[in-house]
């Protein structure tokens, strides 16, 4: 692949500090969003019945997006199916609004022994985006929360425009002369007062940074919605060959190169955890052409301004052979340093969560993109580098750099399309789970040391910091990352980074698209026994850390006088002299969400003047 991207503004975004920023090629993004928040409230459902919720709810229209209680003493019984989720769905039509032939599942199975169901309303047969049906069942068959976000209207579809028309309205917008369409569906739009039909398209434009999706209304062409489904902003090696550990001020080391394809004769096989590789009944003392380049099950590295990296040699059997690379011989250091960092970061990402596949291909990792770019970023497939040359170092050799943007690839196979746009809330949590995965695997908060030219190793971002929500927002996916992800970091230095990492990745399942909805799944995750309100395990510990970054309470209580009544044996509201009476005061911890325990209280009595004596 030999392609020149070109990159809007990027010297002046990197003037204002904004390290590999966006490369959107199509700026403006925004998204149609159903506004959510916070509460604890009673709620009388369709069949009449009044339950108490507490969570999350739509701000138009009060429906449930994620809470607690209402259910009762539902048991679904240990360890409950999937189906077993959609069969409440059906029998608690009163709480769900619709039935489950009525959900598109977006996400259904176990997740740390809790079984989870995230839907989506369909009407007409098409997905209603931004209704949210959700269910999180813990091993002992209780529900920890749940979610009915849906619309009570059923229209027709009533489109006429057609795909390749909502394609060429997309592209137009976007400035594309050229594309392909990757895929495209019908949907229906949510506003507050209705949904509208609508088309949803991806796009590829000729560059690999130009991949717009959105959202084109059916009935008049208009677009309603779009964003550059490219995360901003890692790749390893096999046999052995020089890499750096860290960054481009380490020493070179060889390491062994797992995973890679190598070839004798015309036989292929890969190489083992670490480096080997074994060919069995080869021909005795003969000469045997032996060949490997830079690729194998899970990393492509590719040099985009010339030949990509290659070995050749010539061995015979029986022989010991054990081919190492070299640099500039047979290739450049950075496409080396890429083939190792992404094979060491998808075994990573493995053994955190087996179960996860998506990324089990040769992801395609290009070194040297463009000229002298100071930027590197994931288009949805792979991941591309540039070499620097104004602000930073090359960026692949920076294992911070390679492990970030395919975290953003993790990310990417977690969501479903359309739900994580990347901008605003949504954008800025993708960025700070990228920085913070590459920062947890080498224990530092600081993304990036040493990347700046002449920066000494000051990081490219910190997560230890005091960044808070919504007093510190910008509006800039990697800066607003940094709130939710000095979270994440704070979570890690109470709780350690083992369960912190498994934690924080597993809490991606719940597919929440906001700084509140992510701190409820955090919450789900940790839960151990099917009810939140009564704490989770480290709830302590969580409404810190992340209460400290102004996302949810936090665990400091807050006292409001509800009640002061005095009664007294005249009835005129004070005591006098020799006088008996009684004050009653009721005290209430005014927090939402769950209030932790206030223990400790203290209430101090005085008179004007004289002396009471309490009983």
């Amino acid at each position: 692949m030999k392609s020149r991207i070109p990159l809007l503004a990027l010297a002046a975004v990197f003037l204002l500090g904004n390290a590999y920023a966006n490369t959107d090629s199509f700026p403006g993004a925004f998204w149609p969003r159903v506004p959510q928040h916070l509460s604890a409230k009673k709620v009388t459902l369709p069949g009449g019945r009044t339950v108490r919720l507490n969570g999350l709810f739509n701000e138009w229209t009060g429906a449930p997006v994620s809470v607690s209680g209402g259910l009762g003493e539902v048991n679904l019984g240990p360890s409950p199916s999937p189906e077993a989720l959609k069969a409440l769905v059906d029998r608690e039509r009163d709480l769900f609004g619709l039935s489950a032939g009525e959900l598109e599942i977006l996400h259904a199975g176990r997740v740390l022994g809790k079984t989870y169901l995230t839907a989506r309303q369909t009407v007409d047969g098409r997905p209603v985006l931004g209704t949210n049906i959700l269910l999180r069942v813990g091993a002992n068959g209780r529900v920890a929360l749940w979610g009915a976000d849906i619309v009570r209207e059923r229209p027709r579809w009533t489109g006429a425009l057609d795909a390749a028309a909502a394609a060429a309205e997309l592209a137009d917008d976007c400035g594309l002369k050229s594309y392909s369409v990757l895929d495209s569906r019908q949907v229906w739009v949510r506003t507050k007062s209705a949904i509208l039909p609508a088309w949803q398209v991806r796009l590829a434009g000729p560059a690999p940074d130009e991949r717009p999706f959105g959202l084109v209304d059916a009935q008049g062409g208009t677009l309603l919605g779009f964003y550059n489904d490219v995360q901003n902003d890692n790749v390893t090696g096999a046999v052995s060959g020089p890499i750096v550990p860290y960054g481009i001020q380490d020493p070179v080391e060889i390491q062994p190169f797992p995973h890679q394809l190598v070839e004798l004769a015309g036989s292929q096989t890969i190489t083992g955890n670490d480096g080997s590789y074994a060919f069995t009944e080869q021909p005795s003392m003969t000469m045997q052409s032996f060949t490997m380049t830079l690729s194998g099950l899970y990393a492509d590295a590719q040099y985009e301004d010339g030949p990509d990296a290659s070995f050749a040699d010539s061995v015979s059997a029986p022989n010991v052979f054990d081919p190492q690379w070299q640099y500039p011989e047979n290739g450049r250091l950075d496409e080396m340093n890429l083939y190792y960092h992404t094979n060491f970061i998808h075994d990573w990402y493995k053994a955190l969560d087996p179960g996860f596949s998506a990324l089990d291909y040769p992801v395609p990792t290009v070194a040297a993109v463009n000229d002298n770019m100071d930027n590197a970023f994931w288009n949805g497939y792979g991941m591309y580098f540039g070499e620097g040359g104004n602000y930073f170092y090359n960026l692949a050799l920076f294992s911070d750099v390679i492990y970030h943007e395919y975290t953003h690839g993790i990310t990417g196979n977690i969501y479903p399309p359309g739900r994580l746009p990347y901008e605003g809330e949504s954008g800025a949590m993708n960025e700070a789970w990228s920085d913070y995965f590459a920062c947890t695997i080498h224990d530092n908060p600081g993304l990036a040391r040493g990347i700046y030219l002449n920066g000494g190793m000051s990081p490219m971002r910190n997560l230890d910091n005091n960044r808070r929500f919504p007093e510190n927002w910008v509006d800039e996916v990697h800066t607003d990352g940094l709130i939710i992800g000095g979270a994440m970091w704070d979570t890690r230095t109470a709780l350690g980074a083992t369960y912190t990492d498994s934690l924080l990745h597993y809490a991606r399942y719940g597919l929440a698209n906001t700084f509140y909805g992510y701190f409820l799944e955090v919450l789900a995750a940790d839960d151990d026994n099917g009810n939140i309100e009564d704490g989770t395990p480290h709830w302590i510990e969580i409404y810190n850390a992340f209460g400290d970054h102004g996302i949810g309470p936090g665990d400091e209580p807050d006292l409001a006088l509800t009640r002061f009544e005095v009664i007294d044996e005249d009835g005129d509201g004070e005591f006098h002299d020799g006088e008996r009476g009684t004050i009653d005061i009721e005290l209430t911890n005014d927090v939402f969400l769950f209030p932790p325990p206030v223990r400790g209280v203290i209430l101090v009595a005085s008179a004007d003047s004289g002396w009471v004596q309490w009983d």
